[in-house]
Formats: C-alpha cells, structure tokens, sequence
C-alpha cells in the first residue's frame, strides 16, 4: 500500500486509514440518502401524477372552455327545459360523476354556476317553487 521507504509513523498510518474510513463512510452515508430519496420519489411519483391529472382534468381543464360555449349550454337548457334547466345539468354532471367523467363534470359544474349567476341577477326565473 505505501513505498516501503517512506518514514511513516505507525500513528501516522492509523490517522490516514482513520481519515480514509471517514471519508468512505461519509460518502457511504451520502449515496444511502441519495438512493433513499430515490426510492421515495419513484414510490410517490404515480400517486402525484394521479392527483395532478386529477387536478388537471376536473378543474384547469374546464376552465378552458370558452365563456360563449358555457353560455350557449345554458342557454339551450333554459329553452329546452324551462325552470327545470338548473335541474337537467346538476342531472348531466351526476352522470359524468358516476362515469368518473371529470372534464364534463367540470363543465357541467360550471354550466350550473352560470344558471345561478342568472338567477340571483334576474336573468333567467330560476328552478320551479316547490312549495307551489
């Protein structure tokens, strides 16, 4: 390992052997936290994706729907269906829940909101009393 004609010390040799364990220890040390970190997010990474995709399609999605288009629906169901508008798209987005369809639960969410936006304005006269 040394040159036989070095002058070390055998105290000399047991502090470079004692340096050289820490050293090796340490980067020991350095690459089982890398791997564990590694390992963390290899694990995690299809739950996040999940969530984001989640994220992604229920509620950024829609968004990008063109106010006009969201207008339009609504617009249809009130002169298709009349008071019960608000009623047929709650009933479109229970559907696209129960198909685990999330864009068009967004935009039928969405649609809902825009029958409410007109009747607390006074633009469209709202569900049907049911009292009546």
């Amino acid at each position: 390992m040394f040159p036989k004609d070095t002058d070390l010390s055998t105290n000399d040799l047991e502090c470079y052997k004692n340096e050289t364990y820490n050293l090796e220890a340490h980067l020991g040390q350095q690459m089982a936290r890398f791997v564990e970190i590694a390992i963390w997010i290899v694990c995690l990474s299809p739950i996040w994706g999940a969530f984001l995709w989640h994220k992604w399609e229920s509620s950024v999605r829609p968004h990008l729907i063109p106010v006009g288009e969201i207008k339009n629906l609504a617009d249809k169901l009130i002169s298709e269906h009349g008071q019960r508008a608000e009623e047929m798209a709650f009933i479109e987005e229970d559907r696209a829940w129960r198909y685990s369809e999330t864009f068009q639960q967004g935009k039928w969410h969405r649609v809902r909101r825009e029958l409410w936006r007109r009747y607390e304005v006074g633009e469209w006269c709202g569900p049907a009393d049911q009292d009546g």
